[in-house]
């Protein structure tokens, strides 16, 4: 006899997935540290570890036929190409890779379905040229009949240096700052070059609905602004956390295969997110603007 599934059963799943990245993320550091144990000795091995972590967990999470690289975009009928992408997303029945090697890729824009940049500690200071170099990426993969990729920077920790508090401000300024400079361009910016999630681990969450409600249009102009919210620790930080990065990539999947029925998450209940900005933007998605790029890494 077939039994209705648990809620709650689901919830300590992706809890203890989460919990478990955060436990795993430290052995490298710990097996290879630095002279004074505050690091590891071999930072671009350890950067590669924890990315391996994260595209690991997003490969049991999402359908089997996407397919978690990391490697470049490269859009050959205009010449822009994007920088060494962390975690790329790609959908190789859209557009088999141009290349591979080893465990990376080169893919066309319209197979890209994500773009994740993963850090090991989240900070302020190296914040502006992520979530631009992300942002780029959006542009770069914008077209016209289709939602742009789902862009995330993702931290195992919050920066340790700072208070809560003031991890929580400087994070939240410098991205209304970033991208509100981005819309004030004479030719602004579309949704799908908007950074969704912003993401430590250890319990911090910001939110823009970079991606349009169904039903409202890849192009239209029903909205104007696309609302920021942000959360904190709470009773299931570590599930949302989790449920963050799948239903992101997956939403951009099922929108694309109309015929493959999303599926629905358990509720947010005591996950409250609040709301601190809006960033204006000219339209959902737009094919890339490459007049003046031709050649050239995707303008940021």
């Amino acid at each position: 006899m077939a039994h209705q599934a648990d809620e709650a059963g689901l919830i300590a799943a992706y809890d203890a997935s989460v919990q478990s990245l955060l436990n795993t993320a430290d052995v490298f550091r710990k097996l290879f540290p630095n002279s004074d144990n505050t690091q590891s000795g071999h930072a671009g091995e350890e950067g590669r570890w924890t990315e391996s972590l994260i595209a690991e967990f997003l490969r049991r999470n999402l359908p089997s036929s996407l397919e978690v690289a990391t490697g470049f975009i490269l859009d050959t009928a205009s010449g822009m190409r994007s920088y060494q992408i962390d975690i790329l997303i790609h959908d190789p029945t859209v557009a088999a890779p141009i290349l591979r090697y080893g465990d990376a890729v080169v893919v066309m824009p319209e197979a890209v379905l994500g773009a994740i940049s993963v850090k090991h500690t989240l900070r302020q200071k190296k914040l502006a040229h992520e979530l631009r170099e992300l942002s780029a990426i959006g542009r770069l993969c914008g077209r016209a009949d289709t939602p742009g990729p789902y862009l995330a920077l993702v931290g195992y920790q919050m920066d340790p240096k700072k208070s809560y508090k003031k991890f929580v401000k400087s994070i939240n300024e410098t991205y209304v700052k970033v991208f509100t400079e981005l819309s004030e361009r004479p030719e602004r910016i579309a949704a799908c070059e908007i950074v969704e999630s912003v993401i430590a681990l250890d319990g911090y969450l910001l939110h823009a609905a970079a991606l349009a409600k169904e039903g409202s249009g890849v192009n239209g102009d029903k909205r104007k602004k696309v609302p920021v919210t942000w959360g904190g620790p709470g009773d299931r930080w570590r599930y949302a956390l989790a449920v963050e990065l799948i239903a992101g990539l997956s939403k951009r999947y099922h929108r694309r295969e109309p015929r493959v029925k999303g599926r629905g998450w358990p509720s947010l209940a005591g996950r409250a997110l609040s709301k601190f900005d809006a960033i204006p933007i000219a339209c959902e998605s737009r094919p890339p603007l490459s007049a003046a790029t031709k050649g050239h890494t995707a303008p940021v």
